[in-house]
């Protein structure tokens, strides 16, 4: 079996790549990697060292053979509805690292991290997705570590960049600080961020690393590049940007456009929302495209169309270039309970809207939120001079009792006296305690385990659980 496994893996691995960069080995080339920890009859693998877990990116590349289609190979299922987890810090230094394809799985670092990640692309593969892992069903609980990069330069067909993912289904409680760096990638719908290129939900994640991207089109986040049409309620909750992220679009006339956010431009489901999220990272996007209404360029602080709530934004805008469309510090559409510090620049641009949070569209579609006094192009925005206070702070903890929401949590004091989202931890020293749920509800459950079916008659402050969520009743609710 481990002869059959080595020999299909090495053909894989030198079909779709080659080596140019002076760190001249990768972790899955033979005598590198290790794959003795491996049981098919197993649920669950524990990973504790560089070797084994090159192992399972080397098992993760072999295709299954699927007998009902006549033998033809699909996608990896050595891994499916199975758990790998992390026992220990990994260093991937000695070696460059190739993207893993764990279809239908879940990786838990358990909180640890693994170092020293490159990832130079020099041969685009077929899933067109790169990251620590290309494909992965959840990730959690993982911390990408200093001196790590994904570099992938020009001419390589892109799809999908990430930290942590190309493409999963949701990640979790990670941390990223490995730099981004895409250099005139082909393709029409690139999808780069922080955290991942493309998911369907994200939660407590944190992107240190900065981004920088030279394309002619794409969507590109701090925290997630972009997210289809999915059906049903999808979130990016809790959430900090403080990677800086560079674009740069010098195609003319290409008739693409190019949208970036310091969370996420491009969340395609009506229901999806941002919540509790903020970015600190600077947004410089370049533009040249000389055909205004077919190439366009948008920045912004939070989303472009997702609604966002209780969210922040203290990074500056910078938009250059010929020609382009619009900039927001916040969001370009609904927004509720948020702020931002900072301003907007625009330089040598025609044709350019700067928004003032969502009032583009009208004051209805935002509610409670702050500007500055430096942000610019201010229109019936409310503007507060003096937002590093605990004043400021008690007001956006009001406000919550108007947005009607679930799981929004509340504002504490950041380390630079600015209000920051809290975190479950942060309320109470109650782990995972969320606000605001409907009044009228069955299942509700007291601490000391009585069943509750209405929450009106709780005391202020009370904590009760509902699906094994804790909440706590807030007044004026």
């Amino acid at each position: 079996m481990k002869i059959f496994l080595t020999a299909i893996a090495l053909i894989l691995f030198s079909a779709n790549f080659c080596v140019t960069n002076a760190q001249n080995t990768y972790w899955t080339e033979e005598g590198n990697y290790d794959t003795s920890w491996y049981d098919e009859t197993k649920n669950e693998y524990h990973i504790g060292n560089a070797r084994e877990l090159a192992g399972l990116a080397v098992l993760s590349a072999i295709p299954s053979i699927d007998y009902e289609s006549g033998g033809l190979e699909g996608p990896n299922k050595y891994f499916q509805n199975k758990t790998i987890k992390l026992t220990s810090d990994i260093d991937l230094s000695g070696h460059l690292w190739l993207p893993m394809e764990l279809n239908g799985a879940v990786f838990d670092g358990d909180g640890y991290t693994i170092s020293g990640m490159t990832i130079h692309i020099t041969q685009g593969t077929a899933s067109q997705s790169y990251g620590f892992c290309s494909l992965c069903h959840t990730i959690k609980n993982l911390v990408i570590g200093e001196n790590s990069e994904i570099v992938i330069p020009s001419g390589i067909t892109v799809d999908y960049v990430g930290g942590i993912g190309g493409i999963c289904n949701d990640i979790d409680n990670c941390i990223n600080n490995a730099v981004i760096n895409v250099t005139r990638a082909i393709g029409t719908d690139l999808s780069i961020g922080g955290i991942v290129g493309y998911a369907y939900e994200i939660t407590d994640c944190v992107n240190n690393g900065s981004i920088t991207v030279f394309s002619r089109s794409g969507s590109i986040g701090g925290i997630m590049g972009g997210s289809g049409n999915v059906s049903g309620h999808r979130k990016v909750d809790g959430c900090i940007n403080n990677g800086y992220i560079s674009i740069t679009n010098s195609l003319e006339d290409n008739g693409y456009s190019i949208a970036v956010a310091g969370i996420t431009p491009n969340y395609g489901n009506e229901r999806a929302v941002v919540i509790n999220c903020g970015n600190t990272g600077n947004i410089s996007l370049e533009g040249y495209s000389t055909n205004y209404g077919s190439s366009m360029i948008n920045a912004f602080g939070i989303s472009q169309y997702t609604p966002a709530k209780n969210c922040y934004n203290t990074g500056l805008l910078k938009v250059k270039g010929s020609n382009g469309n619009s900039a927001s510090n916040i969001v370009a559409y609904d927004c509720e309970n948020c702020y931002s510090t900072a301003g907007i620049t625009v330089e040598n641009v025609s044709n350019f809207d700067v928004w003032s949070s969502s009032y583009k569209f009208g004051i209805n579609q935002s509610k409670f939120c702050y500007l500055s006094s430096d942000v610019i192009g201010i229109t019936g925005a409310t503007v507060i001079d003096n937002m590093k206070s605990q004043e400021f702070c008690d007001l956006l903890n009001r406000n919550l009792s108007e947005i009607k929401y679930v799981g929004l949590r509340q504002w504490i004091l950041g380390e630079n006296g600015y209000p920051v989202i809290s975190h479950g931890d942060d309320n109470s020293g109650i782990d995972d305690v969320y606000f605001d749920i409907p009044r009228k509800l069955n299942g509700i459950y007291l601490l000391d385990g009585r069943r509750l079916n209405d929450i009106s008659n709780l005391s202020d402050g009370q904590i009760y659980i509902k699906d094994g969520v804790k909440y706590i009743k807030r007044s004026n609710y």
